[in-house]
């Protein structure tokens, strides 16, 4: 025995040194409804389909018929793998306790004659009822499942229900001959479910991360963990349409969870929390700030607190059309500097007076174009740069965001949680997002319209960078 089994989970995979011991014994545990089922049936599938591995399901909870249908809404098509000698679906889900012999018979035979590389059962917790006494159970699990199923190198993975409100994992002794276990539960962040994977054992791996957020979406995908991507042939972004109400986000979810885009003439405020990695906020706003440019809009920036107006610019300039990004961009940089292409100074020594200068660009910009404009403001940089005009800062949001509904422009407001501004910008916002790091992953989900929580991928194969968001359900 040696090697290594692949999941189907290409990050799992990755976290595990290649994925499972071969012909071990792992242990998937959870309360209800954690995604344990569907987590055993890409083991299975993936090992049919991909890895010409055939594999067996053992249930105890439910019919074929019912697996069947469930699974194939996750992409599953067993009936298929079936009907090519991969896969067999074993039902005992009438069985009692006198044949339970007769279940090991029919486990370990069907094991030989499809020559099964993958074994299921689901769930241990209900094979456990048919046994007469609890060490019964322990007979099974030392003699019949982690010896001689080892013995034909079959990877078995037992599903066990931990019920609702409980840490002890089955009869607290499979976790111990198991040469893996892995945890699954449902949290929460701010009310919105989170999926969470841990590797509590893994024989022969050496694991740096032990826990990692996960969705069901698409079958069952380990989230990555985010960062940020050089693109090395840059190439022109690729814009979507804005239509009569709104403007494109340039992130296709987005614009999906919005009914279209931003509405024009609205506020957006994008409520970032301490632990958000360099470049999270990027991956937001490049692709927005990109769409507009692209689209021979106008775009204005204050970069957040430590970003110069340097950074923000060579972030966009290779994904931008030139002779757009060279007239419709500006960005503001404090300093006593002359002005350089792109970029608008300000002395940083009067919140007033610098508001002026740079309504006075946005103002200019649009009596020349005609064309909409969208401001992203760092807050947080402001108030580290006006610490004693507060109340200034939240008239001048006030009455900036008066002009922007007036005209049908669009803003968006990055602020961090401990700001002074904060309430206030959260009260004037129209719509209102979150980003957060959990687990290694950059999540961003909606507070103002309320939706579930996503994660922030970044693609750049396209050469330029593509944000995706993916639901986590």
């Amino acid at each position: 025995m040696g090697g290594r089994v692949l999941t189907g989970v290409s990050e799992l995979d990755s976290l595990l040194g290649g994925g499972f011991p071969k012909g071990s014994l792992i242990l998937v545990a959870g309360n209800p409804g954690t995604g344990k089922t569907v987590f055993s049936a890409r083991f299975l599938y993936s090992g049919a389909a991909e890895y010409g591995e055939s594999g067996i399901y053992v249930s105890f909870s439910e019919s074929r018929e019912t697996f069947i249908e469930n699974m194939s809404g996750f992409g599953f098509n067993f009936e298929k793998m079936e009907k090519e000698g991969k896969f067999k679906y074993i039902d005992m889900t009438a069985v009692r306790e006198a044949g339970i012999s007769s279940i090991l018979n029919v486990i370990l035979e069907t094991i030989h004659k499809m020559k099964a590389k993958r074994l299921v059962i689901d769930s241990f917790s209900a094979m456990v009822q048919a046994f007469e006494k609890p060490i019964d159970a322990r007979i099974v699990i030392h003699l019949v499942l982690s010896k001689m199923v080892r013995m034909a190198q079959c990877t078995t993975m037992l599903v066990v229900e931990v019920p609702v409100g409980s840490e002890r994992i089955g009869l607290a002794i499979e976790e111990f001959v198991a040469d893996g276990v892995l945890i699954f539960r449902r949290d929460r962040i701010k009310g919105r479910l989170l999926r969470r994977i841990e590797i509590l054992k893994m024989r022969g791996a050496r694991i740096t991360q032990y826990s990692r957020l996960f969705t069901i979406e698409g079958g069952f995908n380990v989230l990555p963990c985010f960062t940020s991507r050089t693109v090395k042939a840059p190439r022109k972004f690729k814009p979507s349409k804005d239509t009569p109400t709104h403007f494109s986000s340039g992130i296709k979810e987005l614009d999906e969870i919005l009914g279209g885009g931003f509405p024009r003439g609205s506020i957006i405020l994008l409520e970032v929390e301490d632990n958000v990695p360099r470049g999270g906020v990027s991956s937001i706003l490049n692709p927005i700030r990109l769409n507009f440019v692209n689209n021979g809009n106008g775009v204005f920036c204050v970069p957040s607190a430590g970003l110069s107006g340097e950074y923000v610019k060579e972030s966009l300039k290779p994904f931008a059309e030139k002779s757009l990004f060279d007239k419709n961009l500006q960005i503001a940089e404090f300093g006593e500097e002359p002005q350089k292409p792109n970029l608008i100074p300000l002395r940083g020594r009067s919140a007033i007076d610098d508001y002026e200068k740079f309504w006075e660009q946005v103002s200019t910009f649009k009596a020349k174009t005609g064309k909409p404009v969208l401001m992203t403001i760092g807050y947080d940089t402001l108030e580290y740069r006006y610490p004693k005009d507060s109340s200034t800062l939240i008239q001048l949001m006030v009455e900036m965001a008066k002009k922007i509904r007036a005209n049908g422009d669009l803003k968006i407001n990055i602020i961090r949680p401990f700001l002074k501004i904060t309430p206030h910008a959260r009260y004037i916002s129209d719509l209102h997002f979150n980003l957060v790091e959990v687990d290694g992953s950059l999540c961003l989900y909606g507070v103002k319209p309320r939706t579930c929580v996503y994660s922030v991928e970044v693609d750049v194969s396209s050469g330029f960078p593509q944000t995706k968001l993916r639901p986590i359900i």
